[in-house]
């Protein structure tokens, strides 16, 4: 349901701009996160970009990776992709799920991992410290 949600309100957007977001009502599926999402600065665009503990992107992974805690005498693999909103303060603000498949313990894992990293080093835009969404990648075989 939220993915249908999201691409109606991205017709709407296209159609009518932002003001039919006042007019929705605010319990609908996904509305909220959505339009905190539509805030943020993709993160190609910041510069300086984000880090985490002042590392590459390529750390950050290893750290989530060493990090996961899989419930279970589960033996998985298969691909993860999230979406990672960051405040204007370096904080982690939503993690969403955005695989086509999931691999439940795995993808849960990889969430909860991500959602216990200390905080980032802010993003900037404009020389002003701003809201980022990256997006996340990653091939994990947990066997």
């Amino acid at each position: 349901m939220k993915a249908y949600n999201y691409t109606i309100f991205e017709w709407l957007t296209d159609k009518y701009g932002k003001k039919w977001q006042k007019d929705v009502r605010k319990d609908v599926e996904g509305f909220d996160k959505w339009v905190m999402y539509q805030e943020a600065i993709p993160y190609l665009l910041c510069d300086p970009k984000p880090t985490f503990n002042g590392g590459t992107d390529e750390d950050f992974y290893l750290w989530v990776v060493n990090h996961m805690e899989i419930e279970g005498n589960y033996k998985v693999s298969g691909s993860v992709a999230v979406n990672v909103l960051l405040s204007e303060e370096g904080e982690i603000l939503d993690v969403d799920d955005i695989a086509e498949k999931d691999y439940y313990p795995l993808t849960n894992a990889f969430i909860d991992a991500v959602m216990k990293s200390s905080q980032w080093t802010p993003a900037r835009y404009d020389g002003k410290p701003c809201k980022v969404k990256l997006t996340i990648q990653a091939d994990i075989d947990y066997r």
